[in-house]
């Protein structure tokens, strides 16, 4: 069940992401959420269902691990995502740490000074250099003795593949047994672009422009291999079809396109 509160935490941070105003003031007019809709069915058909899937599968994978004894959650890069808020506020008793760019961080920590509730701790990291076991080993509260849920969504195919491999292996050596690692990734396919299946050229030219292209990729068969070589398991990994039929035949949306070429893998460090 998708923790709930998302929809409000999510227009505070956009009403304080002062250039995100305009996805807020899409949302909440019929007439502009017909062309915000239309746009995305242009561009990249589906990709707005893959991230409602993708975020339900997180947080059932957040939910396990806390039902598992995990007391302990840190998002790498988060951006404005708030799962993070949410696992804090209904679990007053664990800790939840986000490890994001001091810039990106400028709307949640206003948000956090103005909540009456428990917020997770906000750690500022570039993690296109430092490692993550360095910044957690000095957060006041973070036990590096018991085990911890890492998720990075939607970061790691933005960091060249060495970096990649850094960050696996730093996790690696930190994280205690029983420790989980949530990740999304994209997959490599033969003769095909390091993009979503569904994509054209206007989004890769838009990433581009933005600075942020794709630069990580692994097919799909090696996923499994590379985790083993950098200390890890591998647990389970998503696909469209389980996607679609976990959390949008629920709701009737089975036949709606669904963006594919990210998938969600979760991995455990095992003794």
């Amino acid at each position: 069940m998708l923790l709930p509160g998302s929809a409000e935490l999510t227009r505070k941070l956009l009403a304080m992401a002062g250039p995100a105003w305009w996805f807020n003031f899409a949302l909440r007019h019929k007439w502009w959420r017909a062309r915000l809709f239309a746009a995305e069915r242009y561009f990249l058909p589906g990709i707005f269902l893959h991230f409602f899937a993708r975020k339900r599968l997180l947080d059932e994978i957040a939910q396990e691990a806390l039902k598992a004894g995990c007391r302990q959650i840190v998002i790498l890069g988060a951006g404005l995502d708030t799962l993070a808020w949410r696992l804090q506020a209904a679990n007053p008793d664990i800790l939840c740490i986000e490890l994001d760019h001091p810039a990106t961080q400028g709307a949640k920590t206003a948000l956090r000074d103005a909540s009456p509730k428990e917020t997770p701790v906000l750690a500022p990291a570039d993690l296109m250099h430092a490692s993550p076991s360095s910044i957690l080993s000095v957060i006041p509260g973070y036990d590096a003795t018991q085990s911890t849920l890492f998720i990075a969504e939607g970061l790691l195919m933005y960091l060249p593949p060495a970096r990649v491999s850094e960050i696996f292996r730093d996790l690696a050596a930190f994280a205690v047994p029983g420790s989980r690692f949530a990740f999304t990734w994209m997959e490599a396919h033969p003769n095909k672009p390091l993009a979503f299946h569904q994509s054209g050229r206007a989004i890769d030219w838009w990433l581009r422009w933005r600075r942020e292209p794709f630069q990580w990729e692994l097919p799909r068969a090696e996923v499994a291999t590379f985790v083993e070589t950098h200390g890890w398991h591998l647990s389970a990994l998503s696909s469209p079809d389980e996607l679609r039929r976990r959390f949008l035949l629920p709701h009737g949306l089975e036949k709606e396109p669904l963006a594919e070429g990210e998938s969600v893998a979760l991995l455990v460090k095992q003794a």
